[in-house]
């Protein structure tokens, strides 16, 4: 069986800890996730000793490893194996890593995350911390249910990874409609002199019977001109995806951050590239 939560994408690998067990796929159950929808038999648990393994077996076709996937590695309860993770690859691939979630982090789990940016500085190597917020208002709040951590403890924990040296990623997205724009500032506005990279993304879905644009629209779609067929590069998901499109969002939050100074982008490879080739000019000079 294929597992879809290790790949080799574009030079990078990605990779999770999987499906949380037989029952729950994952801890969080965000009203946009797409995965949610999908056979959940091929996004296997996976061990770290495995992870690793396959990072090495694949070390000459990737420049930075993302500890996403289909699932929260990090929510509880499995906060501290997603450290242990982060800390086996930080000690055994040379390479940068990134990582994303919807969680908070106590003040031991934070010391180990500090560690694991220590053993990347040696190396001068980077460890990403992206921290995912989609929206601010409580009238929102069913986009991110309980479990997740509040709008405001997401943004402490940020601001807790920038203090202790990692380089912070702020991950506005999906863009949706019924978020207004006024609340990505909000949140932008909070986390803007402690973020390195704010990133942004269209809501994806395979099509209008998808149970993830029902939950988000609560069984009431947007417009049609809001919905555009495109063909979506969407990690290892092939074929034609819907967006929805909601106008001026990305526009206007690249101007913030224009004024902010965060490199903004809708694709996390091109952000990247675009920080650490930022990083190498300030250093020139």
């Amino acid at each position: 069986m294929k597992n879809n939560d290790l790949f080799i994408y574009k030079n990078r690998a990605t990779v999770s800890l999987g499906r949380l067990n037989e029952q729950r796929y994952c801890p969080f159950t965000c009203a946009f996730c797409s995965a949610q929808d999908e056979d959940t038999e091929q996004y296997l648990p996976n061990e770290i000793s495995d992870i690793i393994n396959f990072l090495e077996s694949n070390k000459d076709k990737f420049d930075i490893v993302y500890v996403s996937g289909n699932t929260d590695s990090f929510a509880p309860p499995r906060t501290d194996r997603g450290i242990e993770l982060l800390d086996q690859i930080a000690k055994k691939i040379d390479t940068d890593i990134l990582f994303t979630t919807r969680t908070t982090f106590s003040p031991e789990q934070l010391q180990k995350l500090k560690d694991i940016v220590t053993l990347q500085k040696a190396k001068n190597k980077e460890l990403f911390s992206a921290i995912s917020i989609t929206r601010y208002s409580e009238k929102n709040e069913y986009l991110e249910p309980y479990p997740n951590p509040t709008p405001d403890e997401r943004i402490k924990t940020l601001i807790a990874l920038k203090k202790l040296g990692s380089t912070t990623v702020l991950a506005l997205r999906p863009f949706l409609p019924m978020v207004s724009l006024e609340e990505y500032m909000t949140i932008l506005d909070k986390c803007g002199k402690h973020t390195d990279i704010v990133l942004g993304c269209n809501f994806h879905f395979k099509d209008t019977k998808s149970q993830s644009l029902q939950r988000v629209f609560k069984g009431n779609p947007t417009d049609e001109e809001n919905i555009k067929l495109s063909q979506v590069d969407y990690f290892n998901k092939k074929g034609i995806w819907n967006n929805i499109i909601c106008a001026d969002y990305e526009s206007k939050i690249r101007e913030k951050c224009e004024q902010l100074g965060p490199v903004f982008s809708m694709s996390s490879i091109d952000a990247i590239t675009e920080y650490k080739e930022q990083k190498n000019l300030e250093i020139v000079n």
